[in-house]
Formats: structure tokens, C-alpha cells, sequence
């Protein structure tokens, strides 16, 4: 849980950390699911891309002049 006093970017940190990606068996599809939900937060695109039949990518795209993040 997020201490309130904290900056965003420390409690996302945090969030992804907590996501168990070490091998040999990382959770990806949690990563994809951590990113999703930081892409809609902000309201930037957000695409997942498989390539080849292990490996994705995620594209964030911030489609705005002024992105504030804070």
C-alpha cells in the first residue's frame, strides 16, 4: 500500500516491484496488466504486441501536447 505523502512515480515503483518477474517463471501477464493500468490513469494509448511466439511489447503512446504526469 502507497503511503499518501509519497510521489506518484515512488508508488508506481513500488506496484511493479511487487509483480514477480524473475525467472524462471516471471509473470508477464502481470506486467502487461500493470502497464495497462498506468496507460488508461494517464490517458495515453496503450497497445500489446506479440512477437514471436514467446515474447510481447507493450507500446504506451502519450498522444497529448502537455502530458502532466504528477
Amino acid at each position: 500500500m502507497a503511503k499518501e505523502s509519497e510521489p506518484c512515480a515512488v508508488s508506481m515503483l513500488r506496484d511493479y516491484l511487487r509483480i514477480p518477474t524473475a525467472h524462471p517463471n516471471p509473470d508477464y501477464s502481470g506486467v502487461v496488466e500493470f502497464m495497462r493500468k498506468v496507460a488508461q490513469k494517464y490517458d495515453f494509448l496503450f497497445d500489446v504486441q506479440e512477437v514471436g511466439a514467446t515474447a510481447i511489447v507493450c507500446v504506451i503512446i502519450a498522444n497529448r501536447q502537455n502530458v502532466n504526469v504528477s
